[in-house]
């Protein structure tokens, strides 16, 4: 009985190193997608394995499952191996390598070399490290949203497993091997400039400071507030002159105040002379004078 073939067969690729891992942060594609992605590059031991045999025939067998067998191709039907020669930072492997891009719209699990522990921190794993993974082979081709795709056979990414480091791909270097040692440089976990790496310490102001050349000294002053040696004596100062007491002037009299008359109330008739009492000391003032005999004392007011 033929065994019933598959249009999506999951493989475990040999080790090999991956290029451009983005598999922390998803990345938008060509098309806009959200992906997470990994170049895996195959050197010559790699595509002597058993493993690498059994991705191709993973590829042969979700092409029958799809077109048939023998497989009715369309024209330039593509398949996801390449080699590496001629392209950008796949080169250095050799002429025969070969390398194939893979994503998922999942991140992918990432464990240690034990198959056990994970690996959360994106310092965990680099591009230029050797790796396994799991992939996902299937057939591609146009559909109603995206009618210009060109048909073809690719590997999808599953999982991946770190089994040794590898140096760094791409432009970026670590900085200890670019910087060697300054001389004369404060060690680690001294005053050090914070933007050269340093950790630095709230120190004292007199310990962060040198002396300036040239700059005198300024011993400390000796008991008894004299001067030290080599120091200037403090210039004496006069006691100040008390100043004389001055009197104060006495204020002018002032007039009295004067009312403004009212043009709707007429004046009032002046009284008639009385004798003035004679006024006591000591500024009290006198009694009110009362109104002369027979004068009613509404006449003091016309208007009442």
């Amino acid at each position: 009985m033929q065994q019933e073939l598959k249009k999506n067969v999951r493989v475990i690729t040999p080790v090999v190193r991956c290029s451009y891992l983005n598999v922390f942060t998803a990345r938008p594609n060509d098309q806009g997608a959200m992906k997470f992605s990994s170049v895996f590059i195959f050197d010559d031991a790699a595509q002597q394995t058993q493993e690498f045999i059994d991705m191709q025939n993973a590829l042969r067998e979700v092409i029958m499952a799809t077109y048939g067998n023998p497989p009715q191709l369309p024209p330039q039907f593509k398949t996801p191996f390449r080699v590496c020669a001629g392209h950008k930072n796949h080169g250095i492997h050799g002429d025969t390598s070969q390398f194939i891009n893979c994503n998922t719209e999942m991140p992918p699990g990432i464990v240690g070399p034990d198959g056990k522990s994970p690996i959360t921190n994106p310092a965990g794993i680099k591009s230029g490290d050797y790796v396994r993974a799991t992939l996902n082979a299937y057939c591609y081709g146009p559909t109603p949203q995206r009618p210009r795709i060109q048909p073809g056979c690719t590997f999808g990414l599953g999982n991946i497993q770190l089994v040794r480091r590898g140096d760094a791909l791409g432009s970026q270097v670590d900085a200890s091997d670019e910087f060697s040692a300054v001389e004369g440089a404060v060690p680690e976990g001294g005053a050090q400039d914070a933007l050269f790496g340093g950790t630095a310490t709230n120190l004292p102001a007199n310990q962060q400071f040198g002396a300036i050349p040239g700059a005198p000294a300024q011993p400390e002053a000796w008991p008894g507030g004299q001067p030290a040696p080599g120091q200037a004596a403090p210039i004496p100062q006069a006691p100040a002159a008390p100043m004389p007491a001055v009197p104060a002037a006495p204020l002018p009299p002032q007039p009295p105040l004067q009312q403004p008359p009212n043009p709707a109330v007429p004046p009032a008739p002046a009284p008639a002379p009385q004798p003035q009492p004679q006024q006591p000391q000591f500024g009290t003032q006198a009694a009110p004078t009362q109104p002369a005999q027979g004068q009613p004392v509404n006449a003091l007011f016309p208007n009442s």
